[in-house]
């Protein structure tokens, strides 16, 4: 059974809490201000519906329950600790729901062990949900004259994808880019073991890619040879450096990444290019952040 209260639909106010015995919360607290950012309302109504029946034991209220939970994944307490730092601690009691400070624990640690049954990985994501909608989106400056109302930032609250800071993944200077850190690594090679440097055409390669690089509109066939020529590059590196690591010659730590990653961007680009394709599964649009994918808005 559930009964909900006045007190936990408003906000305490921290002049009002502690009144009793003369004392005031500092309004600058972390835990006060958190207190006043959450949607406690909003949390409440879904936390009610756990409980359908109207008759048994009264339980905690929802503040009490999801703000005990907080603190401990805040604080990294254990229910024994967490129970002694709500006796001790009147931001914390504040922080809870607790319309006064008192020297007694408002519960024992074994309802921690229920709460946590109670509050599953759906009402988490639910209440997640909320709290996302309730935060303000845009930030807007608050100076004078021009700069009055400029929006500054935007918040995005879908952690499932977030931005990152990489060139535009043309299929050209992503075979440039591999084109080079190639010719580096054989380079690295050849002068480690001593060894003769092959034929890269380097020259040529970059020629050829500033010359497609400065168009500012070019055209579909002429993109389609850009790629078809530095897949040729890539390829003559590519098979230099597997007969390098063949014969036994150890490379460089950060180059085994950057060889796994070239190969499977190698691959991706000449599937695309023999069918003609512009998408292709686990796509690379970054060689040095190979993790990032890129997503449809």
């Amino acid at each position: 059974m559930y009964r909900s209260t006045d007190y936990e639909y408003e906000q305490l106010c921290f002049l009002d809490f502690n009144s009793t015995c003369g004392m005031q919360l500092n309004p600058d607290n972390e835990w006060v201000k958190a207190a006043a950012r959450l949607p406690w309302q909003s949390w409440e109504t879904r936390y009610a519906a756990i409980f359908p029946k109207k008759v048994g034991n009264v339980a905690k209220p929802c503040r009490m329950v999801l703000g005990s939970l907080i603190l401990q994944l805040r604080l990294g307490l254990t229910d024994r600790e967490l129970v002694n730092q709500l006796a001790e601690n009147p931001y914390y009691q504040y922080f809870i729901g607790l319309k006064a400070f008192q020297m007694e624990a408002p519960f024992v640690p074994t309802l921690l062990v229920e709460w946590r049954k109670r509050v599953n990985l759906e009402f988490v994501i639910k209440a997640n949900d909320v709290l996302c909608d309730s935060v303000p989106r845009l930030y807007y400056s608050k100076g004078r004259g021009k700069r009055r109302g400029t929006l500054l930032a935007t918040q995005i609250c879908d952690a499932t994808v977030a931005p990152q800071y990489i060139r535009y993944p043309q299929d050209t200077s992503l075979l440039n880019e591999a084109r080079e850190k190639l010719e580096a690594m054989i380079d690295w090679f050849c002068e480690e073991y001593d060894l003769q440097k092959p034929r890269t055409y380097r020259k040529k390669a970059h020629k050829e890619y500033l010359s497609f690089a400065k168009s500012k509109k070019p055209s579909a066939e002429k993109i389609r040879a850009a790629v078809k020529a530095q897949l040729s590059y890539v390829r003559r590196d590519v098979e230099y450096l597997d007969g390098f690591l063949h014969d036994g010659y150890v490379p460089l730590r950060k180059f085994a990444e950057n060889v796994i990653t070239i190969h499977k961007l190698y691959d991706q680009q000449k599937y695309m290019y023999d069918n003609r394709l512009h998408a292709v599964d686990d796509r690379i649009v970054s060689i040095s952040q190979p993790y990032v994918r890129p997503s449809s808005r």
